[in-house]
This record gives C-alpha cells, structure tokens and sequence, in this order.
C-alpha cells in the first residue's frame, strides 16, 4: 500500500529549492521516517492478539510484536519507506482467508485502517519535518 500526496504549495517548493540535493534528501528520509513511526504506531494497536488457555502453553501476540520498520531509503523517482510484518499469516489476518467450510472469514484490514487514518496527515506531517530539519541546517 502506498500514501501518495502533491506538494503542489508553491511556498514549500521555493523552500526545497533552495536547500542543497543531500539536505533535501535527508530531510525526506526523516520525514517518512516519521511517518512511518507513526503507521507503525497505528497498526500495531488494530493488530489482534490470540487469546489462549493457560494449559495449552501458546502465547499470543506474535503478529502485534513483529511489526518491523524497513528505514527510508533512496530509489529510482524518490524516497521509500516500509512498515512490514514477516510473519507469514499477516497478510491472512489482515485480509482475510477463506475457511474449511468454504465461508469466507474477513480480516481485520488493521493495514488499511491506519493508512486510511493517517493519510489526510501525511502531507502535513511530511512538510513539517522536512521544514523544521532544513531550517535547522541553516
């Protein structure tokens, strides 16, 4: 899934303009990087936790604990972030899966959710950061 928004406000454009490329770049990195603190944050709230009997010695919260950062990094036409889940019935949890019985079981979509939440944000949260760390390089 990916947030996409337009920095279509001229004010922050002549902004960017005029910080060097690295400044720029790190400044976006951090910025999606935050942003990404925050998805993380969300997700692992809507994450369900199994519940299980004392006797039978599971413990719950795999899912919830295995949410992982991937760090903003440089690719072809911009700046890239992941918040992921390695284990491997994640995308069953979050999506969905069909049951033995051929009843569809729907999944909690914690993912989307916390994307959807955040997205009206995103491009504020992203100006800010990358306001507030070229001003500091000034």
């Amino acid at each position: 899934m990916i947030i996409e928004f337009d920095l279509d406000d001229k004010r922050f454009l002549d902004f960017l303009h005029k910080a060097t490329s690295t400044q720029a770049e790190e400044a976006y990195k951090s910025a999606i990087d935050n942003i990404d603190a925050r998805i993380m944050r969300g997700v692992k709230k809507l994450t369900p936790v199994g519940q299980y009997d004392v006797k039978s010695g599971k413990k719950g919260g795999t899912l919830r604990r295995n949410w992982s950062i991937k760090r903003a990094k440089t690719v072809t036409g911009g700046v890239q972030g992941s918040v992921f889940d390695p284990v491997y019935y994640a995308i069953y949890v979050n999506y969905g899966h069909r049951l033995r019985n051929n009843k569809w079981w729907e999944g909690y979509h914690m993912l989307e959710n916390t994307l959807d939440a955040i997205e009206p944000f995103a491009k504020e949260i992203f100006k800010r950061q990358v306001y507030k760390i070229l001003k500091n390089n000034d």
